[in-house]
């Protein structure tokens, strides 16, 4: 292959973790280990912004997200306090923060920081939360939480029907949409205690889950599971 262009994104900003282009293919997004986005415009060569957010933790997803428009970019990190948060990379501001618990944190853990970047202390991995994998399906967002081992599916189309899809747990997910702002929502995730619980345990994962994908089989949906133990979980 010949090289075209190098884009020499700033090392302060933290080693690049995370890259996704739109679907226009002229952005490049690019999340780093210190929990700062950078925006460049590849068909100049030219980063158009940068910032951090919440407690700038390691960024370690981007993707665009089409369902919201074509400027709208899913990031796993930057906070610990979420799964996971939708911006809006043009205007820079928070559209939609998926929030691990059911304690609201306030509008300003989500608004940008744009300066003194190069400034910000390291956060570090501890302060990830424990998410493993992510894939994302037209209006719907699956995702991996380590801490339960179980799969969480997020509905773009309507977020009160989030839900965890796979569970092993005596505890169901109820995800409760709240409108913080004209242009913030935030969806709490509130786990309750289940009063019966007839499902057979040794069906599902106990290990922490690193990678799924979904595919299509007769025309039914599938959703493919590997787990670190080496089972592999298969689930319609």
């Amino acid at each position: 292959l010949e090289r075209l262009q190098i884009i020499e994104n700033s090392p302060r900003h933290g080693a690049v973790s995370s890259i996704c282009i739109d679907e226009e293919c002229c952005v490049l997004i690019l999340g780093t280990t210190r929990g700062i986005i950078d925006i460049w415009d590849i068909r100049f060569n030219v980063l158009i912004r940068s910032w951090s957010f919440g407690d700038h933790a390691p960024i370690t997803h981007v993707e665009v997200c089409q369902f919201y428009g074509k400027n709208s970019v899913i990031v796993v990190g930057g906070s610990s306090k979420t799964f996971l948060t939708i911006w809006n990379f043009v205007k820079g501001h928070c559209q939609y923060a998926f929030i691990n618990s059911d304690e609201q944190p306030s509008m300003e853990h989500f608004l940008p920081i744009e300066k003194g970047l190069e400034e910000l202390n390291f956060c570090g991995i501890r302060s990830l939360n424990a998410l493993s994998t992510i894939s994302v399906s037209n209006d719907k967002i699956l995702l991996t939480d380590e801490a339960t081992s179980s799969i969480v599916m997020f509905s773009l189309n309507e977020l009160s029907s989030s839900k965890a899809v796979i569970s092993p747990s005596r505890f169901s997910d109820v995800f409760i949409p709240t409108q913080v702002t004209a242009n913030l929502t935030m969806l709490l995730r509130k786990m309750k205690r289940t009063s019966t619980h007839s499902v057979d345990d040794s069906l599902y994962h106990h290990d922490i889950i690193n990678s799924i994908s979904t595919c299509e089989v007769d025309e039914t949906p599938l959703l493919v599971a590997c787990d670190n133990s080496g089972l592999i979980g298969i689930f319609q």
